[in-house]
């Protein structure tokens, strides 16, 4: 239901500080994968991953994270890749990171991402943290609530460097 191609979790009786999935993906193209969440790569329960040189194109998840979705204490890596016409019937039409998440984006691309519910084009944000280092923000596009770009909650604030925002809107 998660994570139409990866997903990478950690369940059973042991504390989840004795055990960690890491999910590493390098130089791939993820393309037309459907979920409910996290349409080609979903990572909870205390995963980590590194993510480099890596495409999402057309991915599709009928509730949040058109083409990741990043939540429960999961630290993840994304490097050089690139996010483009990834939709999500709710929110984050190319990601939602939630549940106390940790990310971290470098030189990525969000390009023609689209969010019908909530917002939150490119990303949704929700009581997890997010460092965006030089990425490129182009014609992402929210139906409701807002966020062409981000659309976030909760008490952790998103941190931005260097970012370049282009063509993006929300329909209120």
């Amino acid at each position: 239901l998660a994570g139409g191609a990866v997903w990478g979790s950690v369940f059973g009786r042991y504390p989840l500080d004795s055990l960690k999935s890491t999910v590493q993906v390098v130089a791939c193209e993820f393309k037309r994968n459907l979920a409910i969440s996290g349409a080609a790569v979903a990572l909870a329960s205390s995963s980590v991953g590194v993510i480099h040189d890596t495409i999402f194109t057309g991915n599709a998840a009928s509730d949040s994270g058109g083409a990741m979705h990043v939540s429960m204490m999961t630290s993840v890596t994304i490097e050089d890749s690139g996010f483009t016409s990834n939709t999500a019937a709710d929110s984050g039409g190319a990601m939602a990171v939630t549940a106390q998440a940790c990310v971290t984006i470098l030189g990525a691309r969000f390009e023609r991402n689209r969010a019908s519910g909530l917002g939150g084009a490119a990303l949704r944000v929700s009581a997890a943290q997010v460092e965006l280092f030089a990425n490129a923000f182009s014609a992402n596009t929210a139906d409701q609530g807002g966020g062409g770009v981000i659309l976030w909650d909760g008490s952790l604030k998103p941190i931005v460097r260097m970012a370049c925002v282009h063509g993006w809107f929300a329909i209120a």
